[in-house]
């Protein structure tokens, strides 16, 4: 088995090479190997796994809502949480937001404006 860049393996069966999440969803989930519309999604976000019990036949509008549930914490490490969390729909996609990281922001553009030192930089 061989790792790819984006560090899904591949396998060569059938004289053919395949991904081996898609070889394991044809022999554990009964996936067709020909169809090429069917997605083999990970539960586990990691793309090289194979384990039967961490894939799913999917969309990819299922795929896409499964890895966005698994985003539990903004890129600073806040928590989405109910109260910490919006929707940003200036996108052309709506997006989780944090609360605390805007608030952070904006209490920086003030600080800045005011030109006085911030106790937010360092």
């Amino acid at each position: 088995m061989a790792k790819l860049q984006q560090d899904m393996g591949e396998i060569c069966f059938d004289y053919k090479t395949w991904y081996v999440h898609r070889i394991s969803a044809v022999y554990n989930l009964g996936l067709d190997i020909e169809d090429e519309t069917e997605l083999v999604c990970h539960k586990c976000n990691n793309p090289s796994c194979f384990n039967p019990n961490h894939i799913y036949l999917g969309s990819d509008k299922t795929n896409q809502k499964d890895r966005a549930d698994s985003i539990t914490h903004c890129k600073h490490g806040h928590e989405f949480t109910p109260e910490n969390t919006y929707i940003a729909t200036n996108g052309k996609y709506p997006k989780r937001q944090c609360r605390r990281c805007k608030a952070d922001r904006q209490l920086a553009r003030w600080y800045a404006g005011k030109c006085i030192d911030s106790p937010m930089v360092k």
